[in-house]
């Protein structure tokens, strides 16, 4: 039967963020990592969403997309219009900090305004982040909205990350615990009918919201006291947010949320595996550089040098 285009988007998702698991669990372990089957795509009645050949260990994978916010899915599709080109242009200005930006979804001008305020906010958190000491957060005032933002400037590791939660009544953590509830209770079904086929069984989450997952964090633990993760052998985070996507391991074997140190040749893989992304986008500036520069000279060959308040 065809697919239609909600489930190829999901299809989308979920094979980038399994093929991304895989080449840093390759890389990390030294050995292959590859999904060999989709039973839920074929057919199978309660097939898991992927199985992966570990080495010589067959597991079951089961995917699934977390959120902070209530309401869903409409809040994340206007997180898409908006999210993506809001923190580029302020993870272009300052490419070395970590920045997270809270936006309050209830008072969002009309959608055909959104590129007005993109412009807008993005100018007033551009302003403020230099007057914010490391690991603050501050009120950034938008009078031309009539709303305020709030911005927290975090102590960087590794390359600059800007990221885009929504501010929504209630608390956020509420919401997203709940979620995480529902994400271990939902997969743990399928899992616990794979346990006697398979050597392993993983759970992938994925959320679309965070370049660095602390609310998330903290959410799994909470949602681990009502729901038992144990049917999982190993728990993951994508955060499919970031180019390229960043993982966070929340559980190993016995272990829940591996400390830094536990995770960090984990970490030091991934960026392997992602380096190739990086130099990309290293020759790309380095090219989008040569070629203003020769056009600012082809201009000023030409007499065409900008010069401002020239008047006779």
């Amino acid at each position: 039967m065809p697919e239609h285009e909600g489930e190829r988007e999901t299809h989308r998702r979920e094979d980038a963020a399994f093929e991304h698991l895989c080449a840093v669990l390759t890389e990390h372990e030294r050995r292959p990592v590859t999904v060999v089957s989709h039973p839920d795509r074929g057919g199978v009645a309660g097939g898991c969403d992927a199985i992966l050949q570990r080495g010589s260990l067959r597991v079951a994978a089961e995917h699934t997309c977390i959120h902070s916010i209530g309401e869903r899915p409409r809040f994340p599709l206007i997180w898409k219009q908006i999210a993506p080109t809001l923190t580029e242009r302020i993870r272009s200005t300052f490419p070395n900090d970590w920045i997270r930006l809270w936006i309050p979804v209830r008072q969002l001008p009309r959608s055909r305004r959104w590129p007005e305020m993109i412009d807008t906010v993005a100018a007033a958190v551009v302003a403020s982040v230099p007057t914010m000491p490391l690991d603050s957060e501050l009120k950034v005032d938008v009078p031309a909205l009539g709303v305020q933002v709030l911005v927290g400037r975090l102590k960087p590791h590794g390359r600059g990350v800007c990221s885009m939660s929504w501010l929504v009544p209630g608390q956020t953590e509420d919401y997203a615990i709940e979620d995480m509830r529902r994400a271990i209770r939902e997969k743990r079904k399928t899992m616990l009918a794979y346990r006697r086929e398979v050597d392993q069984t993983l759970l992938l989450l994925d959320s679309e919201e965070c370049g660095w997952p602390v609310q998330f964090m903290e959410a799994f633990l909470e949602a681990a006291r009502a729901e038992t993760p144990d049917a999982f052998d190993d728990i993951y985070l994508a955060c499919t947010m970031s180019t390229p996507i960043i993982l966070f391991p929340f559980k190993w074997g016995e272990v829940l949320m591996p400390t830094p140190e536990e995770r960090k040749s984990f970490h030091e893989a991934e960026s392997r595996v992602n380096s190739p992304h990086f130099e990309e986008e290293r020759r790309f500036n380095e090219e989008y550089a040569r070629e203003l520069r020769a056009l600012m000279e082809e201009r000023r060959k030409a007499g065409q040098g900008y010069v401002e308040n020239e008047e006779d």
